[in-house]
């Protein structure tokens, strides 16, 4: 059947929701410097861009150590 929908408060909604420690944003039509300074003042945020974006990465370095046959 037709699944119900269930709706949270938002206090109760971030209670259940685990904090989001990445965000990707699509910013072909934006400029960096825009999206730095929408996080500016937040703590432990950080604006990567081109090659930087292998940081987000948890393991930055596996291709280094990827096996070819």
């Amino acid at each position: 059947g037709f699944e119900d929908a269930v709706f949270y408060s938002d206090e109760r909604a971030a209670e259940l929701s685990p904090d989001s420690t990445q965000l990707v944003v699509d910013a072909r039509h934006l400029d960096t410097g825009a999206v730095r300074a929408a996080v500016a003042g937040d703590r432990g945020v950080t604006v990567l861009t081109g090659t930087g974006r292998r940081r987000a990465d948890a393991d930055p370095d596996r291709d280094s150590e990827a096996l070819t046959a």
